[in-house]
């Protein structure tokens, strides 16, 4: 079962996700995403950029956000969101596993210029291209660059990510997508 501090951090997330602020996070929230980050990096729609952009972020909703609509209309609730978030931790033994892979694959969407790292610029990117709340943004990349060195590797940002999806309520990577 989903305790109520996943269940807190998933609804910042999945608010976050809804960018139209219909109450649904939908195929068209991440079209709005990809156009999001594509008008912030300066590339126009049809250019190679883009389409990869925009092929990379769609692939969000159909490898892992559709499988999360339960009534199969093509648009997931909260309440269908936390209710497949709780049937993935359940089948998953209570681990965050069902969170490791779509959030692996957002990483290659944040890192613009594929070093491995995220810098400063591009996590102010992530939190502006899906809608979440930006202030302090500043603040918190510094407390999830935990050494210090001004970039979050992937290997990094994975572990932040298993943070955000655990139960310590004094957890760094709690901070990820803002405060909440």
């Amino acid at each position: 079962m989903v305790s109520e501090l996943i269940k807190k951090k998933l609804t910042v997330f999945f608010r976050g996700l809804d960018v139209d602020k219909n109450g649904f996070v939908e195929p068209e929230d991440f079209d709005h995403i990809a156009n999001n980050f594509a008008r912030i990096r300066g590339w126009e729609p049809g250019s190679s950029d883009y389409e990869n952009l925009h092929n990379q972020v769609i692939s969000i909703w159909e490898n892992y956000w559709i499988n999360a609509d339960i009534n199969q209309d093509n648009k997931v609730s909260l309440d269908e969101y936390l209710e497949s978030c709780n049937q993935q931790f359940v089948a998953d033994n209570n681990s965050s596993a069902a969170w490791e892979q779509p959030m692996a694959a957002l990483f290659d969407v944040i890192d613009i210029n594929g070093n491995e790292q995220i810098a400063l610029e591009e996590y102010k990117q992530l939190l502006t291209a899906f809608g979440f709340n930006a202030s302090g943004y500043e603040e918190i990349f510094q407390k999830l660059d935990v050494n210090g060195d001004g970039y979050i590797s992937k290997q990094e940002y994975l572990q932040l990510l298993k943070e955000f999806c655990g139960e310590n309520p004094e957890a760094t990577g709690n901070l990820f997508f803002g405060y909440y």
